[in-house]
């Protein structure tokens, strides 16, 4: 081969390479599309007891993170991340964790899941955290949270542009 062939096959490479990274950049980040992107990413996390409907209103098992089993509408709630460090709520040696908050936005919204059939009406909760012993698993979890309040307001938002 030339020189020539060589730098242009060098460059194409390159530029290969280049293209490949972007698009694996841009494909870590979680898009919701509809409620079967959202059912997918709630079950394989919570498992099959957790769901979502088109309300926004959500059920939660949460019984492995620290938590029990509730309902609430996620457009009443304020979505906060936290990695705790050493201090008054966790002594030291404090073992890294990802603590993720709801926090409702006016009056109590979360219900408490008393049994399949039975939920605490009214709310009583205010808050309620979920703790993940996985920082990368709470972050992730984080950002698919948020994902799904923003895909709610765009489907409110289209629904009531559509009824116009």
């Amino acid at each position: 081969m030339t020189k020539r062939i060589q730098r242009r096959v060098l460059t194409l490479a390159i530029a290969g390479l280049w293209l490949l990274t972007m698009g694996n950049r841009a494909g870590a980040q979680t898009r919701i599309r509809d409620f079967i992107d959202a059912e997918i990413f709630l079950k394989g996390v919570f498992g099959s007891e957790c769901r979502m409907d088109e309300y926004g209103i959500l059920k939660i098992n949460g019984k492995d993170y620290k938590a029990g089993n509730v309902v609430f509408r996620l457009g009443d709630v304020r979505i906060r991340y936290e990695e705790p460090k050493v201090g008054p709520n966790c002594p030291a040696p404090c073992p890294p964790k990802a603590v993720i908050k709801f926090v409702c936005r006016k009056t109590a919204c979360i219900s408490v899941i008393r049994s399949e059939n039975s939920v605490e009406f009214p709310a009583s909760m205010s808050v309620y955290a979920l703790e993940f012993s996985e920082l990368r698993k709470g972050r992730k979890m984080y950002s698919v949270f948020l994902e799904l309040q923003r895909f709610l307001r765009q489907s409110a938002l289209s629904e009531a542009s559509s009824a116009k």
